[in-house]
């Protein structure tokens, strides 16, 4: 058997390894995981690992990106005069509204979007998630 063949729960000894890395030299949680792909039925190879980690990725950031706006309301409430304190937390909420619909129409076709062309950069196609197919 070859060192890609070694099975280490429902893994393969190279997507178990990726999965140590990715998450901090924890053993038990790749296990964990490897376990379930078994319970499951699924196989798990690279590009679905990859896929999982680069949208986990984009929903943490996201959150961060959306609590900053919570911070950015009380920095700038706490600047301005007590009257005007509504005024800015609604604009700043706006704001927040406004980023989502941006991020639907544009950001996920930077992100994700693979056209004709790909690029290793930014993505060129699926703005406003058009021609998305489900995985399903």
């Amino acid at each position: 058997m070859s060192a890609e063949e070694v099975m280490v729960g429902g893994c393969t000894k190279a997507v178990y390894d990726a999965l140590v890395t990715a998450f901090g030299g924890s053993d038990a949680q790749a296990t964990v995981l490897c376990e379930n792909f078994i319970l499951t039925g699924t196989k798990p190879d690279d590009s679905s690992l990859r896929y999982g980690v680069n949208t986990m990725w984009l929903i943490i950031c996201g959150a961060l990106v959306f609590i900053m706006h919570g911070g950015f309301a009380m920095l700038c409430a706490g600047s301005i005069r007590s009257k005007n304190t509504m005024n800015i937390l609604l604009q700043t909420i706006l704001d927040a509204c406004v980023s989502g619909i941006m991020f639907y129409l544009v950001g996920f076709g930077f992100a994700y979007g693979e056209g004709p062309e790909p690029n290793m950069f930014i993505g060129n196609a699926m703005f406003g998630l058009s021609r998305y197919k489900s995985h399903y």
